[in-house]
C-alpha cells in the first residue's frame, strides 16, 4: 500500500469517528473541523443534544472520555442497582476523578437535582471542569475540590498535564510532577449516595479502607488499573464483595489490568 493510500484511509478514518462524535453536540459542523483540522489541545465549548454544555480539548484524550460518556452506558448504573437508587430524586454524588465534567453532566442528566461534589488535582483539567460548572449554571449544586482524593490528609506528588492520565506520579516520574493537597475523602462517604472512581491507580487504598464497610453509599462505579497482586479485576470485585456491594462487571481489559466494576447495596426499609 502506497503513502498516499495509508494517509487516505487514515484521513477517512478520522473523519468518520470526528462526524459520528459531533453527532452528539448541537454545533456539529464546527466540533467536526476542529476535531479534524484544529491543532492538537484546541478548547471548545458545546452544547450536548442529551443536555447541558461541555468543554472539551480536540484532538486529544478528551475525547475519549467524550465518546465513552456521550456513547456509552458504561457509567449508567445496571438495572440491577435499580432498587437500591429508588426514592433518590436529590442524590448525593461524589465524583473522584472529575476530568473537565462529563461524568458530572451525566449524572445531572440522571438525576436533575443531585448534589455533586468532584474532586479533581490536575490544573488543567480543573480549568475546564470549573468552566462547565459555570457554563450549566451548576454552581450552588455542583463543587469542584481542588485536591487529589486519597484516604489520608496531607500532600502528594502527582503528575499533572496528562489529561485523563494524570496520576499520583510514580517514583520514576521526573517532569510535569506537582506537589497537590491530599484529603481524606472517607469521612465524606458517610453522606454520599453515589459515588464513582476512577483515579488511575490511587483507588486501592480507598477499596481496603476499612471505612468504605460502614459508609452510606448506595451505588459505586469503580474503574480500577492493576493491582499487585495480579489480578486487579478479582481483587476489586472481591473487595467491593467485602463491604457489603453486589456487583457487575460492565467491562475488563485484563491485558493491561484496567476494567469498570458497578457495584450497589440493598436497601432495607428507608
Amino acid at each position: 500500500m502506497t503513502g498516499r493510500k495509508v494517509a487516505r484511509r487514515f484521513l477517512k478514518t478520522r473523519v468518520t469517528i470526528a462526524l459520528y462524535r459531533a453527532t452528539a453536540v448541537r454545533e456539529s459542523a464546527r466540533f467536526a473541523f476542529r476535531e479534524v483540522l484544529s491543532r492538537p489541545g484546541r478548547i471548545g465549548e458545546y452544547r450536548l443534544r442529551a443536555g447541558g454544555r461541555c468543554v472539551v480539548r480536540h484532538r486529544s484524550p478528551d475525547m475519549e472520555i467524550f465518546h465513552e460518556l456521550v456513547f456509552g452506558d458504561v457509567y449508567v448504573p445496571p438495572a440491577d442497582a435499580t432498587p437500591a437508587l429508588e426514592g433518590l430524586t436529590a442524590p448525593r454524588v461524589l465524583d473522584l476523578g472529575a476530568n473537565i465534567g462529563l461524568y458530572g453532566l451525566l449524572a445531572r442528566r440522571l438525576w436533575p437535582e443531585a448534589r455533586i461534589e468532584g474532586f479533581e488535582p490536575d490544573p488543567d483539567n480543573r480549568e475546564l471542569l470549573e468552566r462547565c460548572v459555570a457554563l450549566n449554571g451548576a454552581g450552588a449544586t455542583w463543587t469542584v475540590v481542588p485536591a487529589f482524593a486519597g484516604a489520608h490528609d496531607g500532600q502528594v506528588e502527582f503528575l499533572a498535564g496528562a489529561h485523563s492520565m494524570s496520576r499520583r506520579a510514580l517514583p520514576t516520574d521526573r517532569e510535569q510532577v506537582i506537589a497537590v493537597p491530599a484529603i481524606d475523602v472517607m469521612p465524606r462517604l458517610e453522606s454520599t449516595d453515589v459515588l464513582k472512581v476512577d483515579i488511575e491507580g490511587a483507588e486501592w487504598e480507598l477499596l481496603e479502607d476499612e471505612r468504605l464497610r460502614s459508609s452510606a453509599v448506595r451505588a459505586i462505579a469503580l474503574e480500577y488499573h492493576g493491582a499487585s497482586d495480579g489480578d486487579p479485576h478479582g481483587r476489586a470485585e472481591a473487595l467491593l464483595t467485602a463491604a457489603g456491594f453486589r456487583t457487575r462487571t460492565v467491562h475488563r481489559e485484563d491485558a493491561i489490568g484496567v476494567g469498570l466494576i458497578w457495584g450497589w447495596r440493598e436497601v432495607v426499609g428507608e
